[in-house]
Order: structure tokens, then C-alpha cells, then sequence
């Protein structure tokens, strides 16, 4: 069973639970929330990072501490009815439903309206329609912005690439923003992403582990999540002296079936690794399809990992080995945070929520490791 851990300090965690409980109704305007002894023994903390707790969420708006008395929340704005926009590269398909889901979920449970829109991973597309959104007048939109990153791990993203100068001006002008699943490396933004360079590590670990060391990769190279996990995968690889050669790595476009790119490859390559990393389940399910009209089998002749346990992940003869995608929770959380920013005007959302990697093991790798026979 997968599980995923959100990396948050202690000061964040109350925050978190604060916010909730407001959200929920427990703790109401003109209420005096629980004292700092009765905080401090609720989560075991000291009371330096409760203070740091109030003191973030009073500058944010949400609260107001009245000397001699205690802290209250202060009064929010009166609840109406909302738009809030989730834009995302192709909702219909793979991880996206599960996005949109949570988020509808959320939307709907506090009785606002949700409006979906698909960028296709056009920059341009994507511009039009957060130009429409805002002129529409929505009050917030959570987007997975088309972010190719960086070709260097060291050097910083190159925002001209992207639409974070507009993406910016809609926030300066009021209207809540949530990136989700990937961000622009500055902390501008809210931001709820996975620890994708981790999942790199991760599943190339669990391949060397298992006695794999010809092990090739299949990443786009213009969106930054699938980067951040090659990385990953590519330095722990080189970290124990298998470093993955040039000659076996895969690049195709994002925008267009990997097949072709695969197809390719195999058609050229004098020997072939035994197992391959790929960025996500699509790529995963285009190699066990070229694999296949081949006669390589999986995961006899090649083992196959990939990220975001997608429904790609359960195909008549493959059972894929996978990193876990939240997708659900991640676009619940984007849509409180900006259902929190309607409500709370003052409120201001900053850093990132990050998601730790989580393995769902299936039978897509072989373990190739020596057996010893008895007494060996």
C-alpha cells in the first residue's frame, strides 16, 4: 500500500490546522482560539513555534491577538458563490481526472462553482486562457504551468519560457494563485508539487537493488517534473558507478506519443539495457508496446518502472511498477487554498507543500540478483 508524506515544519502544522478549523466552521469569527498551553500539548511542541504559528496567520489576516485577552479570528469576508479555474495540460486523460475530481470535490462541498480548462502544453494556449480568466473575474486558479525548467540541474529555470510574468500580474491584481505539480523555483507562489527528484532516486535505487545495472532511461525534456526525476534516477546511478550512457537515453516530446522516439532507439541500439526508468506511465506502456512487436518481454527480457500509478499502470499483460500520484489530494488542497483566499482577502499563501514519494511495487521488475545454491 502506498503512503505519502507531506513535508511540513511544526509551526506549519498548526498553521494548517488553524486554517481548518476556521474553514470548518470549528473556531468562528469572533471566536478566541485555543490557548497557546492547550496548542503547545495538542501537538507536542514548544511554544515558540506556536507563537510562530499566530504570529504568520495574524499577518496573514486570519487572526488578531488582543493584549491581556487572547487571539481571535478576526472576521472574514461574507461567503457568496465563486468561480475558481483549474487549468491543467489534458484533463480528460491520464493523472488529470484525479486532479479535477478532488478538486470538484472540494469546490462543490463549500458551494462554489469549478471551471476546468486544458492548455494542451501550448504556452500560448495557456496564456490565452488565463487572459480569459481574469477577465472573466474568477477568484482563484490553480494551474500545472507549462514549465520546461532548466537543461542544467545547477542553473535556474528560465522564466521566458514560461508565463510567469502574467501568471504574476494576476495574482498582484487579487485573484488567488496555487501551482500544482510543478513551480518556478523562486517561492513566488503557493505551490504543491512531489518530491520528484526523491522518486528519481527511489526507483533508480530499487533497481540497483535488485541486481540491475544496465539500465537505460525514457524522459521529455521540456517539462520540469519529468526532469527532476531523471535527475534523480541519473545521480544516484552515477553515485554507485553505473552512471546511465548517453547512447540509452530517450527523449521525446511531451506534446506527441513516445512511441516513435522508442521505436527509433530500438531500431539503432546494438545491445539493449535491461531495464529502463521512465518518467511516467505513458512512456512506460509506449516502450511495452515497441518491446513487445519485438519480442521482448516484460519483465523477462526488460524491467519497467515508472512514476504516477496512472490507470496506464493496470494493461492486459503489464503491471507496472510505479511511483503513486496524489492526484486527488493535490487538487483538493490547491482548491482550499484558494477557497481560503476568497474568503480571507489579507490571507497570503506562500512556500510549498511537498509530497514524498511513494513506491507501489507490482511485477514489472525482474530481480536478477545471483542466486546461491546451498550452502553457499
Amino acid at each position: 500500500m502506498s503512503r505519502h508524506v507531506v513535508t511540513t515544519s511544526k509551526h506549519s502544522e498548526i498553521s494548517e490546522w488553524l486554517k481548518a478549523e476556521i474553514a470548518e466552521g470549528s473556531i468562528r469569527p469572533g471566536d478566541r482560539i485555543p490557548s497557546e498551553s492547550e496548542i503547545c500539548k495538542r501537538f507536542g511542541v514548544s511554544r515558540t513555534s506556536v507563537r510562530l504559528a499566530i504570529s504568520n496567520l495574524s499577518r496573514e489576516g486570519m487572526l488578531e491577538s488582543r493584549k491581556g485577552v487572547g487571539t481571535f479570528c478576526r472576521t472574514r469576508k461574507p461567503r457568496t458563490t465563486i468561480d475558481l479555474a483549474l487549468v491543467c495540460f489534458f484533463p480528460s486523460s491520464y493523472i488529470f481526472p484525479r486532479i479535477a475530481s478532488g478538486f470538484d470535490a472540494l469546490t462543490h462541498r463549500l458551494g462554489h462553482h469549478m471551471l476546468y480548462n486544458q492548455s494542451g502544453h501550448k504556452l500560448e494556449k495557456e496564456r490565452e486562457i488565463l487572459i480569459k480568466l481574469r477577465a472573466r473575474g474568477v477568484c482563484g486558479i490553480a494551474i500545472e504551468p507549462i514549465n520546461p525548467g532548466s537543461n542544467d540541474p545547477r542553473k535556474p529555470i528560465d522564466l521566458a519560457r514560461t508565463n510567469f510574468a502574467l501568471i504574476s500580474e494576476i495574482r498582484d491584481s487579487g485573484i488567488g494563485i496555487v501551482l500544482i505539480d510543478s513551480d518556478f523555483g523562486d517561492g513566488s507562489f503557493p505551490s504543491i508539487v512531489l518530491n520528484d527528484r526523491k522518486g528519481g532516486e527511489m526507483v533508480a535505487r530499487y533497481l540497483w537493488e535488485r541486481g540491475h545495472r544496465e539500465i537505460g532511461i525514457v524522459c521529455s525534456q521540456d517539462h520540469l517534473a519529468k526532469k527532476l526525476r531523471s535527475w534523480g534516477a541519473m545521480d544516484f546511478l552515477a553515485s554507485v558507478g553505473a552512471p546511465i550512457p548517453d547512447t540509452w537515453k530517450i527523449a521525446p516530446e511531451i506534446t506527441r506519443s513516445a512511441e516513435p522516439a522508442i521505436e527509433e532507439f530500438f531500431g539503432r541500439a546494438k545491445v539493449l539495457p535491461r531495464a529502463f526508468i521512465c518518467t511516467n506511465d505513458e512512456e512506460a506502456v509506449a516502450l511495452y508496446r515497441v518491446a513487445s512487436r519485438r519480442g521482448q518481454r516484460i519483465p523477462q527480457d526488460i524491467s519497467l518502472i515508472s512514476f504516477d500509478n496512472s490507470d496506464y499502470a493496470h494493461l492486459p499483460g503489464l503491471d507496472l511498477t510505479t511511483i503513486d500520484h496524489p492526484g486527488a489530494f493535490i487538487g483538493e488542497k490547491a482548491a482550499q487554498i484558494l477557497a481560503d483566499h476568497a474568503e480571507f482577502p489579507s490571507l497570503k499563501y506562500s512556500g510549498t507543500i511537498t509530497i514524498e514519494p511513494a513506491l507501489v511495487e507490482r511485477s514489472s521488475v525482474l530481480d536478477v540478483r545471483p542466486r546461491l545454491g546451498p550452502g553457499k
